[in-house]
């Protein structure tokens, strides 16, 4: 992967979500508009904790979750690679999730509230 997609990954301080989610939620973005395709290689996980002063422990918390989930695969010496996301299945998932979280940010929520909404909904799962 080149140091310009990495650079793309940044922390914010003054954020409520924790690192690890902060990462993860990057990643994400950067797979569904497309900046990182399919096989796209991530940082290595030393590397990017490195580069963002965190420990690793919890870039690889954000990329266990990122695997979880089906965003990245991790296969030995290839490392973590965005695995195929089916872009027009997730283009159609974000336009219907937009829809759904619109109105709660018109309504002024602010981005943290509307993901610990959604945190807790799929906690109940």
């Amino acid at each position: 992967m080149s140091d310009h997609a990495e650079l793309r990954l940044r922390l914010d301080s003054t954020s409520a979500l924790p690192v690890f989610e902060q990462i993860q939620t990057q990643v994400v973005d950067l797979i569904g508009t497309g900046s990182w395709a399919a096989g796209t290689r991530l940082p290595p996980v030393r590397a990017l904790a490195q580069r963002l002063g965190v420990a690793p422990n919890t870039v690889a918390k954000a990329y266990r979750a990122l695997e979880q989930e089906g965003f990245v695969t991790t296969g030995g010496r290839s490392g973590t690679v965005v695995a195929d996301q089916h872009p027009e299945v997730a283009g159609r998932v974000r336009q219907d999730l937009r829809a759904v979280l619109q109105p709660l940010l018109d309504q002024g929520w602010k981005s943290e509230q509307v993901l610990r909404l959604v945190r807790s909904v799929l906690a109940d799962d």
